[in-house]
């Protein structure tokens, strides 16, 4: 279960991001991160930082956030985003006994909607915000900051090399790396062929700045119209796990939008050879179809 388009019974206004958990210092509303909790109790949590209440960033709003306000710059107060972080730390732990909680730095960096400042900016920012949640949850799962989609990879290549402040790189604080895929509208690049890609495209982002990191699929959908859902969440799903990709998370399951419970039965196809432990010796990639032998077993998608 992911955090950031969460809304449970509240409203699209009270999603459960931290500008509407902290809302002024020392001012925390729950509610929505007690009901995701509560409501989700047998998954685990992916919570997706950044969107940051407006009292931490003392410079102008540069406008065009589609949260509202400032919350796509980063906070110049890190000292006030720490504390902030530290009580969502805790009361995951606290209150609701999640540890090893995963933390995605930011969403979406190469969209200015949701974060307009320079990446630069995310280096100390990075260092802050683990620091506090390790100082919680040392079991916790860092991320680095998400894309939208592969086609910015370079965005991801400098933000991982940006300076800290300290002597370390942003990169030298991460468990993970990770991006979301979607072709939306554009159907023809719909195949396995651009799943390979992308990947590609991810992981040469990391080799750039010499780390081999796991990367992390943290969200991945098709628009309703799209065809072939079906058969595509399985090949997306098993030529991921081939190219050594930790994660694959389908977005969202009960939006009408962006479906994944339709297609659940092939889905679970897909997952059920994905388990731990399993083996993939070859995987054979084509416009239309996937190859693949899993425990010595050769299967068709």
């Amino acid at each position: 279960m992911r955090t950031w388009d969460y809304r449970g019974t509240l409203g699209l206004s009270r999603r459960c991001v931290m500008r509407n958990l902290n809302t002024a210092a020392g001012v925390y509303n729950w509610d929505i991160l007690d009901q995701l909790c509560t409501s989700n109790a047998d998954k685990r949590l992916i919570v997706t930082l950044g969107a940051p209440p407006d009292y931490m960033t003392s410079r102008a709003a540069v406008g065009g956030s589609y949260l509202g306000g400032k919350s796509n710059m980063c906070p110049d107060d890190l000292t006030a985003w720490a504390v902030a972080v530290t009580a969502l730390a805790a009361r995951l732990r606290d209150t609701h006994g999640r540890t090893g909680v995963i933390y995605e730095l930011w969403n979406e960096i190469d969209q200015t909607s949701v974060y307009a400042d320079a990446l630069s900016l995310l280096g100390p920012y990075t260092k802050a915000t683990v620091q506090a949640i390790r100082a919680i949850d040392p079991a916790a799962v860092i991320l680095s900051p998400s894309l939208a989609g592969h086609d910015a990879a370079a965005t991801l290549q400098t933000a991982l090399g940006v300076s800290d402040g300290a002597g370390a790189r942003l990169a030298d604080w991460l468990d993970g790396v990770c991006w979301h895929y979607y072709t939306q509208s554009v159907h023809v690049y719909e195949h396995p062929i651009n799943y390979t890609q992308a990947v590609s495209a991810i992981r040469a982002a990391c080799v750039a700045n010499n780390i081999n990191k796991p990367i992390w699929c943290t969200e991945s959908g098709f628009q309703a119209a799209a065809p072939s859902i079906g058969t595509r969440y399985p090949q997306r799903m098993v030529v991921f796990a081939a190219l050594g990709v930790q994660h694959f998370h389908g977005y969202t399951y009960d939006d009408a939008s962006f479906p994944v419970s339709p297609y659940q039965t092939q889905w679970n196809t897909a997952a059920n050879l994905l388990t731990p432990g399993a083996v993939i010796s070859s995987c054979i990639v084509g416009l239309r179809t996937v190859q693949v032998t899993i425990n010595g077993v050769q299967y068709t998608f």
